[in-house]
């Protein structure tokens, strides 16, 4: 049965159980859905589970899952409802080896937690603990102190996609520098780390060896991002995302073979360690409403090809020479009311493939810089001033 796409469900009938050979249950996008049917776990030949709501009445219990061979896969939502935490033992994901992709979340009001609370939850995620074959996990609104020690001590050699979202009170992040096929990370929401550290990397000389896309969004406080000198760290990784880290003063000092860098959000600063993306072919700078200037030193990005800068309220100028080892093939500023000037040159100026500018209302050079462009190519102009 595939429900898919039914965004204004709300209820599934309470007969569905009586469907003894039903074999899957697809609600893919169902996300108004308040309940599942009680007693669902007496659907023996389910192999597809889509989603499991927690609830608080008879046969509602997350241990409806017990006795269910599931594959494919499973989001369970409303992990607050489960009120004892060996509940969560009963569900036995460690025994589903055919689930492929496991989500996990709460509804919080975020409100203060007590002692005790905290820790039934970090119980109840200790005791979710998912087969080694699970390829994809997504875990949301924990309100937990500490991760589970099945995160930290590489329990899952097979996972490819991790998802954290919105776990405020964790103060470090799981050990996931040993994950051998970890190929996309996404971190959000982390609003209690202060520093990331040796900690993540783990005990191993090559950290993420296969991690391809890096997302740190919404760390409010993270200061430092500390590296070891091991110039093995990420050597796939290919696209870094920093959006929302207001204090982040400094990332990993090793040079890097990341390709592609977004510094987002309100950044007061580029951070230290820029510099030393040497494959970087992309960087968007958007949002660095503190940003007056850019470094000099961004300029040693040897392989850069492509460089936008939106929305930065406080830039007032670039370098007067704006060069960099190889050609600039793309340059794209936006939004940026009080920058004033362009660029002198360029060093290699027929390299530059599209030049766009929006809405800057105090530049005062934009006819000298239309003039200097080589008449070889089509540059892409609109509206300048506001």
């Amino acid at each position: 049965m595939n429900l898919s796409g039914c965004y204004d469900l709300n209820e599934l009938p309470s007969g569905l159980t009586r469907i003894s050979k039903l074999r899957h249950l697809i609600l893919n996008g169902c996300d108004r859905l308040s309940k599942i049917p009680a007693l669902i776990g007496k659907l023996v030949y389910l192999r597809t589970l889509s989603m499991f709501i927690v609830g608080r009445e008879i046969g509602e219990s997350i241990s409806e899952l017990k006795n269910l061979n599931l594959g494919g896969k499973l989001t369970i939502r409303c992990l607050e409802n489960v009120m004892e935490a060996a509940e969560a033992i009963k569900a036995d994901l460690i025994g589903k080896r055919n689930l492929q992709s496991l989500a996990l979340s709460w509804e919080n009001d975020h409100g203060i937690m007590s002692s005790a609370n905290d820790g039934r939850v970090e119980q109840v995620l200790n005791y979710l603990q998912p087969h080694k074959y699970l390829k994809k996990l997504s875990i949301k609104e924990y309100q937990g102190m500490h991760f589970p020690g099945w995160m930290a001590f590489c329990k899952l050699p097979n996972l490819t996609k991790l998802v954290l979202i919105n776990c405020r009170r964790c103060k470090d992040l799981p050990t996931l520098g040993q994950l051998p096929f970890l190929k996309v990370l996404y971190l959000q929401g982390m609003h209690a780390v202060k520093s990331i550290g040796s900690q993540f990397y783990g005990q191993t000389e090559k950290a993420f060896p296969s991690l391809e896309e890096l997302t740190l969004m919404d760390f409010p406080i993270l200061e430092t991002w500390w590296s070891f000198n091991r110039r093995e760290d990420f050597p796939s990784l290919a696209k870094l995302i920093i959006n929302k880290c207001y204090k982040l003063r400094n990332m990993p000092t090793q040079k890097s073979e990341v390709i592609g860098c977004s510094l987002v959000y309100g950044a007061p600063f580029l951070p230290h360690g820029l510099q030393n993306l040497t494959s970087l072919e992309s960087l968007e700078i958007v949002e660095c409403h503190s940003l007056v200037s850019l470094p000099e030193d961004i300029q040693g990005l040897r392989s850069l090809r492509s460089l936008s800068i939106e929305n930065c309220n406080n830039l007032t100028s670039l370098p007067l020479e704006l060069q960099f080892p190889a050609p600039l093939e793309h340059l794209t500023v936006m939004y940026c009311p009080q920058l004033a000037a362009l660029p002198d040159d360029f060093q290699h100026p027929c390299a530059l493939g599209s030049l766009s500018i929006l809405n800057l209302p105090k530049l005062s050079s934009f006819h000298r810089a239309y003039n200097m462009l080589p008449p070889c190519k089509i540059w892409k102009f609109v509206a300048v001033l506001v």
